[in-house]
């Protein structure tokens, strides 16, 4: 015996709750993320050549000289690796975002994003970014 009465409307109600119930707890979720602290963050330019014009993950930072320090500027959603836009005098740099899967949003607290070059024997990448805690 069908434990549910041969009955499409309960069916269709029973279908619709659920339905109702799992956008509630996705939307609840999405607004948790509204209030999350953004992570602070400044750049280090490690790469020992002035940066011009420098984005990271869509925020610009302006140019920065070599090892210099930008001030922080808050980002809502940061990870430990980050996408990077800037030019060099002699090239253009564009590091894609990574594919966050599984990596943690840093959350609140001042963070440093250092920008290196890369030796072809670390990478086949010319310049990384990555962030570093800093002490509060």
């Amino acid at each position: 015996m069908d434990s549910i009465p041969d009955r499409p409307w309960l069916r269709f109600s029973i279908l619709a709750a659920g339905l109702g119930l799992t956008l509630s707890v996705v939307y609840m979720l999405c607004a948790l993320e509204a209030f999350r602290p953004p992570s602070n963050i400044r750049l280090h330019n490690d790469t020992g050549v002035t940066l011009l014009g420098v984005r990271v993950n869509g925020i610009d930072y302006g140019d920065l000289a070599a090892g210099a320090f930008s001030g922080y500027l808050p980002h809502a959603r940061a990870y430990r690796y980050a996408g990077l836009e800037a030019a060099t005098p002699d090239e253009k740099i564009h590091s894609a975002e990574y594919c966050f899967y599984g990596e943690k949003i840093l959350g609140a607290g001042k963070f440093t994003y250092k920008i290196r070059k890369m030796t072809y024997a670390e990478s086949q990448a010319d310049f990384e970014i990555r962030a570093v805690k800093d002490a509060d």
